[in-house]
């Protein structure tokens, strides 16, 4: 037979659950008191030591008008399902810190003086000039020289504040592998801290002193 019910935690008889349950054994109904085993309450059991459906013995927590009152303990979960728990909990917390690690590489690097932002896009465009660079001594191109670019303009570089710095062809080579030297950090200190977390560490992946 179905009965609703509410379930009280046994330490503190606090309310747990309300809802409908399917009853197996209800033979010692007329005792008020009957061992039913475990009840499924929204898909969590809870081990039911006892129950009762005397009015007057539980009065002063009846809450809502049912069927019975069930006083019960939560059921000890199982060491699998402790650690399935727990990796669903690491699993949870990953991109989490791929997001602050986005956001910090995204802050940007310091080269010559100046800040310069490393947003997926800047990175990118950094890449690219670097590459631009490297061909350029190639062929040919010498120290000091702004316009190993374009001969009718110096080769500048737009930093954080708005302010540029020109750059000849060896020193752009330089700005880009400090740009994946900044973004390799933040990768390398990233899977680091998933590491720790996925070992049992609690860690604040908010915390400066985790990232360069």
């Amino acid at each position: 037979m179905f009965a609703s019910f509410v379930l009280y935690d046994k330490t503190d008889l606090r309310s747990m659950a309300t809802g409908r349950c399917l009853i197996e054994d209800l033979s010692d109904q007329d005792n008020g008191e009957a061992n039913i085993g475990v009840i499924h309450v929204h898909e969590t059991p809870y081990e039911v030591d006892d129950w009762t459906i005397d009015p007057d013995a539980l009065a002063a927590i009846k809450e809502f008008p049912c069927d019975f009152y069930a006083v019960a303990s939560r059921r000890a979960k199982s060491p699998e399902e402790l650690e399935g728990i727990r990796q669903a909990e690491i699993a949870d917390s990953f991109p989490l810190v791929d997001a602050e690690r986005d956001r910090r590489t995204a802050g940007g690097f310091d080269f010559g003086g100046k800040h310069f932002q490393a947003r997926p896009v800047d990175v990118q465009n950094i890449t690219g000039a670097s590459v631009a660079a490297a061909v350029a001594v190639m062929n040919g191109a010498i120290p000091g020289d702004l316009r190993w670019s374009d001969a009718n303009e110096d080769f500048r570089w737009i930093a954080a504040d708005n302010s540029t710095l020109a750059m000849d062809a060896q020193t752009t080579i330089l700005f880009g592998q400090a740009g994946m030297a900044h973004v390799s950090a933040h990768v390398f200190a990233g899977r680091s801290i998933k590491d720790r977390l996925a070992a049992g560490e609690t860690l604040d992946i908010t915390d400066a002193a985790l990232w360069p």
